[in-house]
């Protein structure tokens, strides 16, 4: 039961932490100023160790990253309030998507997105099952 309850806690404190700042990120990355953000000045600065086309995969393993992230918690927000959940292909696709970028990156790659994706991208199956 205290093993549960903290699980719940857990969960519960990081839908409610991370998801403003989910949306933040990924309306900078929709309006292309993303790079301004000391997450994209971090994400710049790693062009002397990895290739334009592996930071291209980056920038796109995080955007979909946060993006499954937010429609997660969407998810799990109402199944707690006993609603009917609709999982769309997209959400698959995205899911197909990430496990690409996952393998095109790299461990180094993801190594490198880990500080500002702060979570690993393998939690999201779960929630759409």
């Amino acid at each position: 039961m205290f093993v549960f309850h903290r699980s719940e806690l857990a969960l519960q404190e990081w839908m409610d932490s991370n998801i403003d700042n989910e949306v933040e990120i990924l309306d900078q990355i929709n309006k292309g100023i993303f790079s301004e953000s000391h997450a994209g000045e971090y994400l710049l600065s790693l062009r002397n160790k990895f290739s334009g086309i592996v930071l291209s995969d980056m920038l796109c393993l995080i955007k979909i990253h946060l993006e499954l992230s937010v429609r997660a918690k969407g998810v799990l927000l109402l199944r707690k309030a006993g609603l009917p959940v609709i999982i769309e292909e997209e959400v698959k696709d995205k899911l197909e998507e990430l496990k690409y970028l996952e393998n095109s990156i790299g461990t180094t790659g993801k190594l490198a997105v880990a500080p500002i994706l702060k979570l690993a991208p393998e939690i999201y199956g779960s929630f759409f099952c």
